[in-house]
């Protein structure tokens, strides 16, 4: 796993603020820096005076804030300040001392509380006094400071009005009010608590006895504040979550092996574990991002310490990649399209989701094509482009006359585009033009190669057959409107549908053989299975043919239009996509749910299947890979703009193209 760029940071422990196209860390060499999130380029510095930046950073609309530390007296470190600076330029907003060393920060929309740990002596030892201290946002001003007892806190955000609480070594778990800096104790650990995570609707809370080796786990409703599941762990560990895992890092002391074990988060069951590192589990920073988990172990059996940053299959505990960098563990967190990883003194930034994006500049609309290892994509600014799978170079670039939003058919050794003005046979090798059959209308339909012939469908309202050897025309058949999906093709019969409602069953020298009428457009692409064909239209009705007659076997009307979405077969099932954003499974006989998906967005394009996985897109700018076995959700995929066209197989990778004009390669 290679770092896509790095930078130095200084040193550091704290979480840095991801806003906008800018990480900003604070260094422990008194440094507050903004780095471009793209290429890892410093925007600007801050420097806090010479004093340390410890604690985490946060940001908030166009300001950051900060807390320096102090050094280090006998009695602990000397009273810290909490700074804020502008993101745009990084120059000083406001500077306002404050008591006790300040690690964690949050943001209000007036006011900025901090929490503070006062060191106080104590004959020959040292107690802790805990603070909240409320700051004016604008001005840095102090308001407020209320005593929070002794012991040290883990505060977690639950919303914009309240944190939830729980101390080191303490059983209580307290929510506290930004409003009034109040707390309230809503529930209690078992027995003394050592780690903690909270989610969206859950907190998961660590506790062990007094120097037993062993404890539990509890999941805890923060709803309710009712106990959900429990389990037993080691003493020593530190939890991870996300809404659907919970990861423990546990050991039984330094320099022995660290259990990472996943857990659902739902029932407390167990999932995976894998040993890694020999460190502390306390030192170990870990999050969940796309379907991934990413964690810092540690091992000090080398010098400088090593340590790793590694990347897990989230649902199966598979090792995706790791990298290895000196020191300490400090912090991973997701930025763009990146995770980025500190090891103390340095940011490495990873893309562990794509092995290559290129910019074409302008919208990919039509489904590009694979083979002999490239990819071949066109876009609306009426150029088809060959590029390298195996790193996204470009090989070649060929202009045609006006937008490409055809999906485009490759053979050994000539690509076939649809576009404004017809067809055009390009040479693989070269693109150059071996030939181009001109239509009064533009081509945006699937472009489809079978035997020595090319078809395809024209918004002239024909479905066109041409010679592949010198895209001399074959025949035309006329329908009643445009025909932009695609073909399925079986044994010498056609079968495609129109705008005008119908499904048209051809032979292949284009003679009709018959047709269906349905009330709305077909847009998609018939499967054939067996002795029957089935096809969706924009009223969302799935229906099933005869494929001798063209006769009704079987129809179910589904919640969202199925226009643009075809009918894919798995374990002799249907899989299908409406635009509402469900996802269905159906019986081939009668058409019977087997499961429905809801609530994924704006659908749109085909279905692609590897084995039991499918990949589709959506309008909102996501591939959604599914478990058709199951009818479950595995992993959603940031891909930017919205995905008009659908995902292409290509080997192990998935090629997405978007509106944008941004060409990825996900891995798998």
């Amino acid at each position: 796993m290679k770092p896509i760029w790095s930078a130095d940071i200084g040193g550091n422990f704290g979480r840095p603020a991801v806003i906008g196209e800018l990480l900003i860390a604070g260094g422990m060499d008194g440094i507050c820096r903004a780095f471009r999130v793209k290429d890892g380029s410093e925007a600007w510095r801050f420097a806090a005076g010479g004093a340390g930046i410890r604690g985490d950073v946060v940001a908030d609309r166009n300001f950051a804030y900060f807390a320096t530390i102090g050094p280090w007296a006998a009695d602990g470190p000397l009273p810290s300040q909490v700074i804020a600076v502008d993101i745009r330029s990084g120059g000083q907003v406001w500077r306002t001392p404050a008591t006790g060393a300040v690690d964690d920060l949050f943001v209000l929309p007036q006011t900025i509380v901090a929490i503070s740990v006062v060191h106080i002596t104590v004959g020959s030892g040292v107690r802790y006094e805990v603070r909240l201290l409320e700051f004016d946002k604008a001005s840095g001003a102090p308001r407020r400071t209320v005593g929070y007892g002794t012991a040290i806190p883990i505060a977690m955000r639950k919303n914009q009005d309240e944190l939830v609480v729980t101390r080191l070594h303490g059983t209580a778990i307290e929510l506290v009010n930004f409003g009034t800096l109040t707390s309230t104790i809503v529930a209690n650990a078992p027995a003394p608590i050592g780690a903690a995570a909270l989610t969206k609707g859950r907190l998961f809370v660590a506790s062990a006895a007094k120097g037993s080796t062993s404890g539990g786990l509890q999941a805890i409703a923060v709803d309710t504040w009712n106990q959900i599941w429990s389990r037993q762990t080691l003493a020593e560990c530190t939890i991870f979550a996300d809404e659907t895992n919970v990861v423990l890092a546990q050991s039984q002391a330094d320099d022995t092996p660290v259990d990472f074990r996943c857990l659902d988060a739902r029932t407390g069951s167990e999932r995976w574990s894998v040993l890694e590192g020999n460190r502390h589990p306390s030192s170990a920073a870990g999050l969940f991002s796309e379907g991934r988990f990413i964690t810092q172990p540690r091992s000090r059996d080398t010098t400088p310490y090593k340590t790793l940053t590694v990347v897990f299959e989230a649902s199966s505990g598979r090792e995706i990649g790791r990298f290895d960098s000196p020191f300490s563990t400090s912090w991973v967190v997701e930025a763009d399209k990146f995770v980025l990883s500190c090891h103390w003194e340095h940011i490495f930034a990873f893309d562990l989701v794509r092995s290559w994006t290129i910019e074409l500049g302008s919208a990919v609309r039509g489904r590009p094509a694979f083979g002999d290892g490239h990819i071949f994509v066109g876009s609306a600014g009426g150029q088809v482009n060959k590029i390298r799978i195996q790193d996204g170079s470009s090989q070649w670039q060929k202009a045609l006359p006006g937008p490409v939003e055809s999906s485009i058919a490759v053979d050994e050794t000539r690509v076939y585009v649809g576009h404004a003005q017809g067809v055009s046979a390009l040479d693989v090798a070269s693109g150059a033009t071996a030939w181009t059959f001109g239509t009064p209308a533009a081509v945006t339909s699937v472009v489809r190669r079978s035997g020595g012939d090319v078809l395809f469908g024209c918004r002239d309202n024909n479905l066109h057959a041409v010679d592949c050897r010198d895209g001399k025309e074959l025949w035309s058949f006329l329908t009643g409107g445009f025909v932009e999906g695609g073909l399925a093709i079986e044994s010498d019969e056609l079968y495609f549908g129109s705008f005008d409602g119908r499904l048209y069953a051809l032979d292949s020298s284009g003679a009709l053989k018959w047709k269906f009428e349905t009330v709305s457009e077909i847009k998609s692409t018939p499967l054939v299975v067996g002795d029957m064909v089935l096809f969706g239209n924009a009223d969302g009705d799935l229906t099933a043919l005869a494929r001798v007659d063209g006769s009704v076997r079987w129809r179910v009307r589904l919640p969202g239009s199925l226009a643009t979405s075809s009918p894919v077969l798995y374990q002799n099932e249907i899989i299908v996509a409406d635009e509402n954003g469900h996802v269905h499974r159906v019986k081939l006989t009668g058409g019977a749910p087997r499961w429905t998906i809801q609530h994924l967005g704006r659908l749109r394009g085909d279905i692609q299947l590897r084995g039991a996985t499918a990949y589709l897109g959506s309008l909102d700018g996501e591939l959604l890979v599914i478990d058709v076995s199951s009818g479950t959700l595995t992993r959603t995929i940031r891909a930017g703009g919205p995905l008009f066209a659908g995902p292409v197989l290509a080997g192990e990778q998935v090629i997405v193209a978007d509106e944008t004009g941004r060409v990825q390669a996900i891995l798998p």
